[in-house]
């Protein structure tokens, strides 16, 4: 009978142990410290250029843009900061390289820097009006397959290339600064009609929807809306004036209640 007691008392221990090792793995699962990193050894990518390469029509011209927190001043041909006098402090940092997608262009430029790429706080998808139907499909849909990715980032046109515009003088990275329109309650906010990457791609994949994105350029010490970017699917098809998209914007009931334009007013950021 003792026996049978003390085998009985050994078996509890034994499965409190295992119970005990069990909870505990779980806490060290849950607490997410099997990928932890250092916020320092991350690097945020803000925004995200496409351009397209003449003669390589499976090559697309990536710029991938991050916060320089440092306020780096050191010029390197393979951060672009090109057309900035040397020596002059820029709050951001451009990785331009050539590649077949976002992932490849990414794991590119991740060679060129010692932080670790993060795309949980993307601003800016700038795309050239150049792009091909196949190009703005494929890079459309690779950025919104991509989980890690926001995609309430802020999509704009350019004629010009998206690296211009990621590479404009603005007192605050570009890519924050194009996202920073629709947030400062600015009058001429009428003559835009911002779309989030979301709705881009909603909006080209849906029959009856027709994709819009602002037309942006850069000018020698800003930003400035040209208008709006229309597409069929992912097909540009013609753009609109500033003011011709103030009507687009009551037609669609999204404009402000109270619309004060000044067409007089220059560069918007």
């Amino acid at each position: 009978m003792a026996e049978k007691e003390e085998i009985r008392a050994m078996t509890i221990r034994r499965t409190r142990w295992l119970v005990a090792a069990q909870a505990a793995m779980l806490l060290v699962l849950a607490s997410g410290c099997g990928d932890y990193q250092k916020i320092n050894d991350r690097s945020q990518i803000i925004g995200i250029g496409v351009d397209p390469v003449p003669g390589k029509p499976d090559l697309l011209a990536f710029t991938l843009q991050v916060p320089d927190l440092e306020l780096a001043t050191q010029q390197s041909s393979s951060l672009g900061t090109s057309g900035r006098q040397g020596g002059e402090s820029v709050p951001y940092k451009n990785f331009c390289v050539e590649a077949t997608s976002v992932q490849s262009a990414i794991s590119r430029a991740q060679t060129m820097y010692d932080k670790t790429f993060f795309l949980g706080n993307l601003e800016t998808v700038v795309f050239q009006t150049g792009l091909s139907e196949r190009d703005l499909t494929r890079v459309t849909e690779q950025l919104m397959r991509d989980e890690t990715i926001d995609k309430l980032a802020y999509v704009v046109a350019t004629r010009d290339s998206a690296r211009s515009v990621l590479e404009a003088r603005t007192d605050s990275p570009p890519a924050t600064a194009i996202e920073a329109m629709w947030y400062n309650g600015m009058p001429e906010r009428g003559y835009s009609a911002p779309e989030k990457l979301w709705q881009f791609w909603r909006d080209a994949e849906l029959i009856g929807r027709e994709p819009h994105v602002p037309l942006v350029e850069a000018t020698d010490n800003s930003i400035r809306i040209e208008g709006t970017e229309l597409y069929l699917g992912y097909q540009p098809v013609g753009w609109l004036s500033p003011d011709d998209t103030v009507f687009l914007q009551l037609s669609h009931g999204s404009g402000p209640r109270h619309l004060h334009l000044h067409p007089g007013r220059q560069p918007l950021v």
